[in-house]
């Protein structure tokens, strides 16, 4: 982004998304067709190979102005304190939290609420998860785009706004096709609010680039692995509506946090 002066974060994590539901997909087709579990292994690998083979030929080679840019702001840093961790990465850090444990939520207990909840059956279940999948591979697909109209700000924020609107249809609307529509905004809104936190963080200063991206997606993913045992805790409490309230309100702090955080960038 910082060579080529324009959003492309999205796209990365679109091509994430992307990867997913095609791997899946494709495993599933393997495996139906009676390959058995070694040969599709061994399949996938081989065109997983492939396909990074061929891309890493398109990947920016020369760095050289970059990396020094880098390596004098690291030296910067280093002079003015051997720790120094801006307050507002590790505040970036718990929305992403906030947002990978609202997926990870959803990938764990969306079909247990789909089939307990709502009485769907348990064959069909599944697929309530591929449309919030779906949408959210769109949203990214079409990230870029949408970053450069409507600035990185408005984008977070009323992604957020849309993710915390889905859970409560969600949670409060007793029909399936509730549920489904609920489902498909939650995508919608979180598809962008990642990657361009994500971006954002790339641009405060004080850190590394690498050190902020990484340290923010450690803090991030860790909401996918506790957000399923946090989510079952609370509903055992009350219920599973409940939680994805709590969630809804959660996203809507995401909202109210970065429309005061993302708010002096000029880029938004």
């Amino acid at each position: 982004e910082d060579i080529f002066k324009r959003p492309l974060m999205s796209g990365f994590h679109g091509g994430y998304s992307v990867g997913t539901i095609v791997g899946a997909l494709l495993m599933s087709m393997l495996l139906t067709l009676g390959l058995g579990i070694n040969i599709s292994s061994l399949a996938i690998f081989i065109i997983m190979s492939a396909m990074i083979l061929v891309g890493c030929r398109a990947l920016v080679k020369d760095v050289k102005e970059f990396n020094a840019k880098e390596i004098k702001d690291a030296d910067n840093t280093e002079k003015k304190s051997k720790i120094n961790l801006p307050p507002v990465i590790i505040v970036l850090g718990f929305l992403c939290f906030i947002m990978y444990g609202s997926e990870g939520a959803l990938l764990s207990w969306g079909t247990v609420f789909a089939t307990q909840n709502r009485g769907i059956d348990p064959q069909i279940a599944g697929y309530f998860y591929i449309f919030f999948a779906v949408t959210m591979s769109f949203t990214r697909l079409v990230g870029n785009k949408l970053v450069s109209r409507l600035g990185r700000r408005r984008t977070v924020v009323i992604g957020a706004l849309l993710v915390a609107l889905g859970f409560f249809i969600t949670a409060m609307t007793p029909h399936y096709i509730g549920m489904m529509i609920g489902f498909a905004i939650i995508g919608l809104g979180a598809g962008n609010i990642v990657p361009q936190l994500v971006s954002f963080a790339g641009t405060v200063k004080g850190i590394q680039v690498q050190s902020a991206i990484s340290l923010i997606n450690a803090i991030g993913f860790s909401g996918i692995l506790l957000s399923p045992v946090i989510i079952g805790r609370i509903s055992n409490m009350t219920s599973l509506e409940r939680s994805f309230e709590i969630l809804g309100v959660a996203t809507f702090i995401v909202a109210v946090v970065s429309l005061k955080l993302l708010k002096k960038q000029k880029s938004n």
